[in-house]
């Protein structure tokens, strides 16, 4: 393991051949949103954390305690491990913390994988849809729109290759999203739903309709108060246009 990047286990983990399932920050932040809901939801555990000097310095204050910002969490088994991430990587460092984090789940005896990929849109829609690329899994029967072509980015890119190259099962949902910094509660609960039908979760998702319900109010309402271009104009001043007159 490098010596730049440690993982320290903070709960003992049995090697279960876990299957599991990345929630990275990003576009819509639907995969860090809809991991730590099925988090809090089954009562998953933290089993580790991830130091690195080449990690942005963060600590993320959760229910009370000081956490660090990359962690991995698992159920009671060790059956399923969800990754967490709430900083954006650079593409230089993601390749390492990929590749350290899969090769500690190696020694757990890593199974599967399943990536969350928020993907930017410009158009808006009424709804949110996952969409999914796998070679080992027929995606379209748990109500995921099927894809061949799509991008896989940052530190997911680097967990998929090495993936690949070692042979390990893997699938990646994609939700498009034309919200780029602030949440996607609605990608989120499309994800969970998702990952309901693909792991049998049972998570309940009323409390993150509720949240969606709450934010499309508020953003609504900003939108309604919000003057047009030439609705400035005319409340403006002309002093305040440079037209006053001499």
């Amino acid at each position: 393991m490098s010596k730049s990047i440690e993982i320290f286990e903070v709960a003992s983990v049995k090697r279960r051949n876990p299957t599991v399932i990345t929630g990275f920050a990003g576009p819509g932040f639907i995969g860090n949103t809809a991991a730590m809901y099925i988090i809090r939801s089954k009562g998953f555990k933290q089993k580790a954390y991830v130091e690195s000097k080449i990690v942005p310095p963060m600590m993320m204050i959760l229910e009370g305690r000081p956490e660090h910002a990359i962690r991995i969490y698992g159920s009671d088994d060790d059956d399923f491990f969800l990754i967490v991430s709430e900083i954006m990587l650079t593409s230089e460092h993601a390749w390492n913390i990929g590749y350290e984090i899969m090769e500690w789940l190696k020694d757990k005896g890593v199974k599967e994988l399943v990536s969350i990929e928020g993907m930017p849109l410009t158009l808006q829609r009424k709804d949110s849809i996952v969409l999914g690329f796998s070679e080992d899994r027929d995606v379209a029967k748990f109500g995921i729109q099927k894809i061949s072509e799509s991008a896989i980015s940052g530190i997911n890119a680097s967990i998929v290759d090495w993936c690949i190259k070692q042979k390990v099962s893997w699938s990646s949902l994609f939700v498009p999203t034309n919200l780029l910094t602030s949440i996607d509660f609605g990608g989120a609960i499309a994800v969970v739903e998702a990952l309901n039908r693909m792991f049998k979760f049972g998570v309940d998702t009323s409390l993150l309709v509720k949240r969606h319900e709450t934010f499309k109010r508020v953003t609504e309402t900003k939108q309604e108060s919000k003057p047009g271009f030439f609705e400035k104009i005319r409340r403006s001043s002309p002093s305040n246009l440079g037209l006053a007159s001499e």
